[in-house]
């Protein structure tokens, strides 16, 4: 059984409460944002810096990435 993966777009401060509860549900925890500073991008199981105003980014992330979702 594959562990079930909680996507967070934008990885803010205000991202943070979510990763943490993701997490606390066991959930893998995959975090995009543009700036390689956010926080959520040191919190998070597998973390992405690329422009999240375009879907085809994150999309391309987590297809050829290497993520194992």
């Amino acid at each position: 059984m594959s562990q079930k993966v909680a996507l967070v777009i934008g990885a803010s401060k205000e991202s943070v409460f979510a990763i943490n509860e993701a997490k606390k549900a066991g959930l893998k925890v995959v975090a995009f944002d543009g700036n390689k500073d956010a926080i959520g991008l040191k919190l998070a199981d597998v973390s992405y810096v690329v422009d999240i105003r375009d879907p085809k980014n994150i999309i391309e992330k987590l297809i050829g990435g290497g993520t194992s979702l």
